[in-house]
């Protein structure tokens, strides 16, 4: 019996954290590698991946909202073949 209790409270405790929604707003988004920014720009977050990206998108329901104002938002700086902030010699 307490091997079972042992097993359930791992695999509680293994389960991941469940996916949130986050607008990050106001921020000056970098869109693309050839120098393309959207002053005052949104990005929508959804399940971990990039839903949207534009101005003035507006919140879904239950999302986390982010104020991005004045700062650099690069919703694809991280992506293995992105080429933001790279520059030919």
């Amino acid at each position: 019996m307490r091997f079972l209790l042992a097993l359930v409270a791992a695999v509680a405790l293994a389960a991941p954290v469940s996916a949130e929604t986050v607008l990050i707003q106001g921020g000056r988004v970098v869109t693309n590698g050839a120098g393309g920014t959207l002053d005052r720009g949104d990005v929508l977050i959804v399940d971990c991946h990039v839903a949207q990206v534009g101005a003035h998108i507006a919140a879904p329901r239950g999302a986390r909202v982010i104020d991005a104002t004045g700062k650099w938002v690069t919703p694809g700086a991280f992506a293995a073949m992105s080429e933001v902030g790279l520059a030919e010699i």
